[in-house]
This record gives C-alpha cells, structure tokens and sequence, in this order.
C-alpha cells in the first residue's frame, strides 16, 4: 500500500486531490521531486527507475492546478477558466498512441515517461470534465470539499471515502443529536 489515497473515481481528481483541504487549510501532498514520483509510480504512470527533475515537478503541479481550476469549475456550475483549459490541452496534446514493447509486454517508452504520464492526467482531466461533467461532486466534509466522480449520474458521492470524510461526518451530527438531547 502507498502512501497517496486513489479514491476519487478518477486518475485526474486523484492528482487534484494531492492538495488536501483545497478550500480552508491546503495542505500539500507533493512537496517535493520525490513525493510526484511516489505518486507517479503508484498510480502506475511511471516506472519506480524514473528520475524526475525540479522543473519536471513544476509542470506537474502547473497542470494539476490547471486542473483543479477547470474542473472546480465544472462542479460549482462556473464557467470554465481559459487559460487552464489551454494549459490542460497543451499538456494532454503530449500523450503519445501506446505502443507495445514486444519483449517486455508493457507500453514501450515513447515520448519521455513523465511527459506521457502528465499527459494522461490530463486527458483524464478533460473527459470529466466534458463527458462526466453531471457525475462530478464536491465531498460534502466543508473542510475538505475534494472532487469527485460518481459512480453514476443519479447517484451522488456524498463524502470522499466513508472511512475518512464520511465517518467524521456521521461522528459530527451523531454528537450534534446528542447534545440537542442533553439540552432539553
């Protein structure tokens, strides 16, 4: 088991999630070279070999940013930032068609690894957006408000795991109850 959560429905909200309590008291999960590769490696995008630099890291967070930006927009119902959709474009135009290494039987390296994976990241960035748009939610924990996908349109994620979000949420209103019971 790694250190980074996917949980989130989808491999672009995970990486957006790689910044937690967006909203109240952000906390980064990808601080440094070491820390993108980790993640990188445990979503299966890069392989453990891989050294990335300062600058890599850079555009990593420039398209994770890019990608909080357009689909916190999407969820709210605000229109979509133009400059973040340009940079998420101009990131997901990089993904080179998989090829197969005949020897190995796992995807031959193209482009450089990194960019192709940065690239996936926003590909999948782009598909929630426009095809899964009516299935993105925000986690209902106010100090969270993570991103998320639905399993289906008519069925709404409320939290982003039951057992983090959820369980101190049902803890919060179980203790409300209580205490509007004690004061009566």
């Amino acid at each position: 088991m790694g250190r980074h959560s996917f949980h989130r429905g989808s491999l672009a909200l995970d990486f957006v999630g790689t910044v937690g309590r967006r909203d109240s008291a952000p906390e980064e999960r990808l601080p440094t070279v070491s820390s993108l590769e980790d993640w990188l490696c445990e979503a299966h995008l890069l392989e453990r070999s891989s050294r990335l630099t300062r600058k890599q890291l850079d555009i990593a967070i420039d398209t994770r940013e890019a990608a909080a930006a357009v689909l916190g927009a999407v969820a709210d119902g605000r229109p979509l930032p133009v400059q973040q959709v340009r940079r998420l474009n101009a990131a997901a135009a990089a993904l080179p068609p998989p090829q197969l290494n005949a020897k190995t039987g796992r995807r031959a390296a193209g482009k450089s690894e990194f960019t192709a994976a940065i690239a996936r990241v926003a590909s999948d960035a782009i598909a929630v957006a426009s095809d899964y748009r009516e299935r993105l939610v925000r986690c209902n924990l106010e100090e969270c408000r993570g991103l998320l996908l639905s399993a289906a349109a008519g069925e709404r994620r409320r939290w982003c795991t039951m057992d983090r979000c959820g369980n101190l949420a049902k803890v919060r209103a179980y203790r409300r109850r209580r205490q509007a019971e004690n004061n009566f």
